[in-house]
C-alpha cells in the first residue's frame, strides 16, 4: 500500500477542523482560486473556505463550488455563532440548524 503525504496529513487536518468546530464563535469565508485545468487548458475556478476558530486556529477547506453544500459539509456538528460576510449559503445553513446563531459581519459594522 502506497502512503502519500496527503494520506499522512488528512488525520491532522481532520482533527484541526474538529477542534475548530468546538468553538463557541467561528468565522468562515469563501475565497476563489484557480486550480486544475479545463478541457480548453484554462484554469478552473475553485474555492478555499477558511474557517477561523476562537483559539486562533484556521483550517483551509477546499471545494469546486461556492454553493451551500461546502458550508453544510464543513460545519457539520457546529453549534455556536457563525461570523460571516452575509453570503446566502451561510444564511441557509444557519436557518436549517436551530442550534446556531448568525452574526453577519456587514450588519454588525453598520450597527456600530
Amino acid at each position: 500500500m502506497d502512503t502519500t503525504a496527503l494520506d499522512l496529513l488528512k488525520p491532522i487536518s481532520d482533527a484541526q477542523l474538529q477542534q475548530i468546530l468546538l468553538s463557541q464563535v467561528l468565522a468562515m469565508d469563501e475565497t476563489p482560486i484557480k486550480a486544475g485545468k479545463k478541457q480548453n487548458e484554462k484554469m478552473q475556478s475553485t474555492w478555499f473556505w477558511p474557517i477561523y476558530g476562537e483559539l486562533d486556529e484556521v483550517a483551509f477547506t477546499w471545494s469546486n463550488t461556492r454553493g451551500s453544500i461546502p458550508v453544510e459539509q464543513q460545519l457539520s456538528g457546529f453549534q455556536g455563532t457563525l461570523l460571516s460576510d452575509g453570503y446566502c449559503a451561510y444564511d441557509k445553513f444557519v436557518n436549517h440548524n436551530p442550534l446556531l446563531s448568525d452574526l453577519d459581519a456587514k450588519e454588525k459594522i453598520v450597527a456600530e
